[in-house]
């Protein structure tokens, strides 16, 4: 399973915490290459809908942890697989929908 189980909770706090560093990092690269952050739609919506995964996967991690402790296994580990595919699969149509609405807009 590709997952990271759901009892380390602290395993999960480390990648959320590194991919936050990372999704920082890439804003700022991405802003000193492209025009103003206020006029790079495209931009901002894969910054804001990376942040937005992150903090779902973190609620997912707590209430996945939360389910292992009071005896629940089974139940944590089907959250976890299906709040990843979800997303996952949400991600990628929002991220191809808006895209698409770059590649197809009319130069201004």
């Amino acid at each position: 399973m590709p997952f990271v189980p759901t009892n380390l909770l602290q395993v999960r706090t480390t990648l959320a915490t590194a991919a936050t560093f990372a999704a920082i990092g890439n804003k700022y690269v991405v802003n000193s290459l492209t025009k103003t952050s206020f006029t790079a739609r495209l931009v901002n919506v894969a910054v804001i809908t990376s942040f937005a995964m992150l903090l779902i996967y973190m609620i997912v991690s707590i209430r996945s942890e939360r389910l292992t402790r009071v005896g629940e296994p089974a139940r944590a580990a089907r959250l976890n697989r299906n709040v990843g595919i979800g997303s996952a699969v949400a991600y990628g149509v929002l991220m191809a929908f808006f895209f698409w609405r770059a590649l197809t807009a009319l130069p201004t």
